[in-house]
């Protein structure tokens, strides 16, 4: 996989490959409580079941969500039976993600991570290609 130095120096045709790795699942409005549901068939492929630890990274206006490492000390959730998880409200904060705003859920299946980012980040971007939180 590419880091973002190698994108910014090799330029364009590397984000294509990384924009591909991508699959938009879904855009809603985010919820008052800060809880995602993440798609039970890749929860399933990423070998993620209910009461297992997922952890948050901030990347670029982004929250990525893996699961958990045992070292890690990034902020950390349990998934609950349906599949959801609490995005901690400083996350959510710093991003944005709030009432009435729209968030839209990437899957990244080569990485076995899902990415939140706001929808009018996307817009301003000129959608996914232009925005390094993909890596």
């Amino acid at each position: 996989m590419y880091n973002v130095l190698e994108i910014v120096i090799w330029g364009y045709v590397l984000l294509m490959e990384v924009e591909d790795m991508l699959k938009k699942y879904h855009c809603k409005n985010v919820s008052k409580s800060g809880n995602v549901t993440l798609p039970n068939q890749y929860r399933q492929n990423f070998g993620l079941h209910p009461g297992d630890q997922v952890e948050f990274l901030l990347k670029n206006h982004s929250i990525i969500i893996k699961h958990a490492e045992e070292s890690s000390l990034h902020n950390k959730r349990y998934i609950s039976q349906k599949g959801a998880v609490h995005i901690p409200k400083e996350l959510r904060e710093l991003v944005g993600i709030h009432p009435p705003n729209e968030y839209c859920l990437f899957i990244d299946e080569e990485n076995k991570r899902f990415i939140l980012i706001l929808e009018r980040e996307l817009s301003q971007n000129q959608g996914v290609r232009n925005h390094s939180f993909l890596i």
